[in-house]
């Protein structure tokens, strides 16, 4: 069991220090902001501009491939999203309502491992993450979100990039509760969606 240990040990301070001399030359964090529109699945509702905001953490394993986790805040929703206001109805104990226009402004904060294949002053993106609720609570019976993204991007300097990112949400936001019914009243899958452009600054 000694040997086990003081063999495992070996190796986790070797690649450390690999690590270490390896993030001394690739390691290149940066900053990314830009515009993101963004709706919600399965509902009667326009499409919402907002903006989001982070730092990326790219390493750069090999000429044509960078690892690079990314921690973001980001504003998603919808607009015009016909919403059921349940209202008692008296003397029955039974819930009467009609639909009235509400935005839906949500905002998570969005952690995600992203993969980049390089090409010239091109790339190619894609990754999975994890968002965490931090406001918009109301509308969402779950406070995450795993998500899928994939973009492209085009390097203008050794600093400055600009991308287009696709992100989809893969978990709904709400339960079959019945009390949580929007526009679709059948509606199981609602989900965020939106589009994202912006710069990232490499320092």
């Amino acid at each position: 069991m000694s040997k086990i240990l003081f063999f495992l040990t070996c190796i986790g301070m070797s690649l450390g220090i690999a690590t270490h001399t390896y993030a001394q030359k690739k390691f290149t964090p940066g900053l990314r902001a830009g515009m993101v529109v963004s709706t919600l699945t399965d509902l009667d509702a326009s499409y919402k501009t907002d903006y989001y905001v982070g730092a990326q953490f790219p390493i750069r394993l090999t000429r044509l491939y960078t690892l690079q986790p990314e921690l973001s805040y980001i504003r998603l929703g919808a607009k015009n999203t016909d919403i059921w206001q349940a209202r008692a109805e008296e003397g029955w104990g039974n819930k009467t309502g009609v639909f009235e226009k509400e935005d839906m402004n949500m905002s998570y904060l969005d952690f995600i491992i992203m993969n980049k294949i390089h090409w010239r002053q091109f790339n190619a993106h894609g990754g999975i993450g994890i968002a965490f609720l931090t406001g918009g609570t109301k509308y969402a019976d779950f406070n995450y979100d795993f998500t899928y993204t994939i973009g492209l991007g085009y390097s203008i300097s050794r600093t400055i990039e600009v991308e287009t990112r696709f992100r989809y949400g893969a978990t709904g936001l709400i339960s079959m509760k019945e009390e949580n019914i929007y526009s679709l009243g059948s509606a199981r899958h609602i989900q965020n969606m939106s589009v994202q452009l912006g710069l990232t600054y490499s320092f």
